[in-house]
């Protein structure tokens, strides 16, 4: 398979390291209207530089689109008319009358359409989908928070940050997260929000999410509180804890009874791997008519409720 990059930011500086290495796809070229970067990107890879994207169109059988978002609709459909197949960067676009053209053009071609989520592809994701599957949740919590970027942000924390969480919980509980309330700001950007907290019902259950791009320190996680254990999940260090209810135990020490023990620890065993690269071979399988993981209806309720919670932080009581 014949696969190009659009965009060389840092993005797509990812996605053409990693397909440049998967056997399954031949990396083309990346495209970017910098000529220098273009060619910078190009050369670490090992491929062409390109500096229009039409001039791949009927060239290739799949594109990564990984440019500014307000971009993604004339770039992705363009390629989808011409039957090209098409992993688009989340958010998979930048309003919902443009996410529901780059679908439409998907289902008149009949060619894959995936949206990059890639959280779906963090190994815990998924083993936290079975672990749940039968658990009485009462509460989830969600941090997603990061140091200010090095990047330009090119839209507030809920569409860059919080929408993978969304999405998460939308796989994991198999329900869409309805905002109730929000909050947020702008403290050290001047454009976007750069920090927000949302609460949302998920189903029957309280769900608390915050993303932010002014902490210290890089933290993803995802906790759980059940009627019988509490599990915490960690997407950088690919792990699963669950604490469960235990018996008290007590045992005779130098200084009389001492108390021992008063929960039990379960971790959970995790392959890590790298989700990008999983997300890029799923693709990959796409294109040979296989079914897309995150796929544009997917991004569609994604970025509804992003849109949502957004207007929920600027709304004034």
């Amino acid at each position: 398979m014949d696969i190009a990059v659009i965009g060389s930011g840092v993005m797509g500086g990812n996605h053409a390291r990693v397909l440049s290495s998967i056997n399954k796809c031949n990396l083309v070229g990346v495209v970017d209207t910098s000529r220098e970067r273009a060619d910078a990107l190009a050369k670490r890879v090992g491929t062409k530089a390109y500096y229009d994207y039409r001039q791949l169109i009927g060239k290739v059988d799949g594109v990564v689109v990984a440019i500014p978002t307000d971009l993604h609709a004339k770039v992705a459909c363009d390629f989808l008319d011409s039957g090209v197949g098409v992993l688009i960067e989340k958010p998979i676009a930048a309003t919902l009358k443009e996410a529901a053209r780059i679908l439409a053009s998907s289902r008149d071609a009949n060619v894959p359409l995936m949206v990059g989520h890639i959280e779906r592809f963090n190994p815990i994701v998924g083993e936290l989908k079975k672990i749940l599957r039968n658990a009485d949740v009462l509460q989830v919590e969600v941090k997603r928070c990061s140091p200010p970027p090095k990047r330009r942000m090119g839209s507030n924390v809920v569409l860059d940050l919080m929408i993978h969480d969304i999405d998460v919980l939308n796989y994991v509980f198999e329900s869409m997260p309805e905002p109730a309330w929000a909050a947020g700001g702008a403290s050290i950007s001047r454009e976007f929000e750069d920090w927000c907290v949302a609460f949302c019902k998920l189903g029957g259950v309280n769900c608390l999410l915050s993303a932010n791009t002014i902490t210290q320190k890089k933290i993803r996680t995802i906790s759980v509180t059940c009627n019988d254990a509490y599990i915490q999940a960690d997407y950088i260090d690919q792990s699963i804890d669950i604490y469960r209810n235990y018996v008290p135990a007590f045992v005779e020490g130098k200084q009389g009874i001492e108390y021992k023990q008063e929960y039990s620890l379960d971790k959970v065993g995790i392959r890590r791997q790298e989700p990008l690269r999983l997300e890029l071979e799923t693709f990959i399988d796409c294109l040979h008519g296989g079914e897309p993981v995150a796929n544009g209806e997917d991004g569609l309720a994604n970025l509804k409720v992003s849109l949502a919670i957004s207007e929920l932080i600027r709304r004034k009581d």
